[in-house]
This record gives structure tokens, sequence and C-alpha cells, in this order.
């Protein structure tokens, strides 16, 4: 079984169309939670929670809910990395994490387009100078990382090889190598203990979060048959974000129907007609 998922969970725009419309805002967690059993957060990457929020969420959902924290950006986007403040904030995050539970959570980082192979050194050092109480997921995207080394990197440190698609607009709803597509996404050659699946598309490029615009299906699909080799018995997770397709609960029902697992009831109807 895949855990589903979407990055982030507090959209205004997701009230009517996903929350009842007159939901309290800190109790949207919990209603998504009756949804989906798995979110990645954003939050962690622009700065860490009191404990008081780690608490919070802990309470609002099952105990076999999953969390997904994005690492601080001074670790991954600062210049030059692993200097300031990333290690204070990576012992903060780290105390969050054993307020939820190591059992529960995983560590997502994020490394910038322009972080190329030529920096293996350094990602190497990055991973042992930051252990994580739980799995870390490592997100690589420029093409140079592609190779069986940094499989033999991120296996070394014990770390999983994300899977992403950061499809333009419109590309969602194509299967990768379409005639006129100009966007191919990059297969891990590896996945590790975790296979995570992260189809978040081009930052903000829709205007609105509460409408699914493109049927993602053929895409989705293709991913699976990428990824089928790839699979062993590890965990996996499939996290979709609003920019994706316009409307991430949208392509997990599409995605959710692929696998043949229960598709969450939504009251946003499809514009397709199929759901």
């Amino acid at each position: 079984m895949w855990k589903l998922g979407t990055i982030g969970f507090g959209y205004p725009d997701w009230h009517g169309s996903v929350y009842p419309p007159d939901l309290r805002e800190e109790d949207r967690l919990a209603a998504y939670a009756e949804l989906y059993p798995a979110v990645e957060l954003d939050t962690t990457f622009y700065g860490i929670p009191r404990s008081e929020t780690f608490l919070r969420w802990k309470r609002q959902v099952s105990a076999d809910f999953s969390f997904v924290l994005k690492a601080p950006q001074s670790l991954t986007h600062s210049t030059p990395l692993i200097v300031g403040p990333a290690a204070e904030e990576w012992r903060t995050l780290s105390a969050g994490i054993e307020i939820l539970g190591p059992e529960r959570s995983l560590i997502l980082l994020q490394f910038p387009p322009s972080f190329a192979a030529t920096e293996s050194g350094l990602l190497g050092r990055i991973l042992e100078d930051f252990p994580a109480p739980c799995p870390r997921l490592v997100e690589l995207r420029h093409e140079s990382w592609f190779v069986e080394s940094t499989s033999a990197l991120l296996e070394d440190h014990r770390c999983s090889w994300v899977a992403s698609d950061l499809a333009p607009v419109g590309e969602a709803a194509h299967a990768p190598g379409t005639d006129g597509l100009g966007y191919r996404p990059l297969v891990p050659v590896h996945l590790g203990a975790v296979a995570y699946l992260r189809l978040c598309g081009v930052h903000a490029q829709f205007t609105q979060d509460s409408l699914e615009l493109y049927d993602a299906s053929p895409r989705i699909a293709w991913w699976l048959d990428q990824l089928g080799p790839l699979l062993g018995r590890q965990p996996r997770f499939l996290i979709a974000g609003n920019s994706f397709a316009g409307h991430a609960p949208g392509t997990l029902r599409r995605a959710a129907r692929l696998l043949g697992q229960s598709e969450p009831t939504l009251a946003q109807p499809s514009l397709f007609g199929d759901f």
C-alpha cells in the first residue's frame, strides 16, 4: 500500500472543496487526517515551530499518521551551506521529531536545482554532520546526480532518494515523452529504504488551490511504471502539491484509483466527469 498525502494542509481554498466551509483553522489537520495518512510540511523549511505546535499536531492525528518535515533552508539553500544557524535549527527540528515520534516522522532534504554533483563531497559531509532520529529523504534536482555513484553515496548515509516531478503548466496531464513537451523528470537510480514520489509541479503556477485543472492519470501511471522495478518491501509514499495539477486532493484521487486504493470523498467534483 502507498501512503497518500499532500504538500501542506492549511489552504483557505480547500474550505468547501475538501473541508467543511465553516471549519476552524485550528481544526484543519484533524479534518485532513480523516482523509489522508500522511502530510509533507513546508513550514519547517522556513522556521522550526515551537514545541507546543509539534504537540498539537501529534494530538490531532492517529498513531499511524506520518509527518514528512522539510529540512530548514539554512541547511540546504544557504551560501555557503552548513554554516550559520543550520546546526541549531537541525537540533531543534530533531527535538520536534522526538515529540511527534520518530517512528511516524521523516525528514526531506530538498536541494536547489543549482546544487550539482560536483558538490558530492559537501553532500556527504552534510549527511554525516546532520544525523536524524528518523528516515531521511534526499531530493536532488540537477541532472548530474542521476548516476550510480549518487545511489552509493545515499546508501552509505542510509538516505532514500526522492523521485520528484516539477511539471510546468499543462504537462501534468501527459506522460513524459509526449511530443511537444519540453520537460522530462529524472528517475532515481535507486530509491532506498523508503520509496517517495513527490508530484510538486512548479511553485505558484496556478492562482487558486480549489480546482483540479488537469487529469494527471497518464503521468502518475508513467511514474508508477518507472518506479516499479525499483520497489521492494519498503514503505511507499505518494505526495502531491496543488501546483502539480491545480488541486492536490484531485491528483491523489487519480493516484488512488490507479493504485486500487480507497479514494477519499471530496466535496469538489472533477471537471472531467469520472468522479
